[in-house]
């Protein structure tokens, strides 16, 4: 007689910007450091069985998405619905966005450590807006601008790093367009 597997957790993964189960291939989960294979099932649910129940950190690499990581407590006795846990995955530079999206993309080089790109804007009805993305070490960054935007929107893109800004920008975008802005610290 084979081994009784105990169900516990169902690992939910959702695509952060369109808000919807991220089909992806091959995702790769860690359970407090360590590789573990789920089984795979419809609407992008990964089935754990035997994992401790207590505290865990939880780590999931799903290219084009950025790795995701949470720390999270498994219940000793609990009902399906209490085992469910929503991955929300954010997009990462590599993620194909819809043609209709409004990006600022780019690199920002010459950083020796970390950095943040921030991109501040107003809508068409004048609303602020402000988003950001990690930046620095040579690495891409994406931006993606939210809201009903004139055409063109003005943009002032700044860079900080640690102890300070590293360096501002001027830009205009066009609506539903991507913009690459490569940007070299003073």
């Amino acid at each position: 007689m084979g081994t009784l597997l105990c169900l516990s957790a169902v690992v939910e993964l959702v695509d952060g910007f369109l808000d919807r189960p991220a089909r992806v291939a091959a995702p790769r989960f860690e359970w407090d450091g360590k590789p573990c294979m789920p089984i795979a099932k419809p609407q992008a649910r990964y089935v754990f069985f035997d994992v401790r129940p207590g505290a865990h950190v939880l780590r999931v690499v799903v290219p084009p998405f950025d790795a995701c990581e949470m720390e999270l407590v498994l219940p000793e006795a609990a009902c399906a619905s209490e085992r469910l846990i929503r991955c929300v995955l954010k997009p990462g530079p590599h993620y194909a966005y819809p043609a209709c999206a409004t990006l600022i993309h780019g690199r920002v080089c010459g950083t020796a450590g970390d950095a943040t790109i921030s991109a501040d804007y107003r809508s068409v009805h004048g609303r602020p807006h402000t988003v950001q993305a990690p930046a620095g070490n040579d690495r891409d960054y994406v931006l993606v601008l939210q809201g009903k935007l004139a055409d063109p929107t003005a943009v002032s893109l700044r860079v900080d790093v640690p102890g300070g800004v590293a360096a501002q920008q001027q830009i205009s975008v066009t609506p539903g367009r991507a913009t690459r802005v490569d940007v070299l610290p003073k």
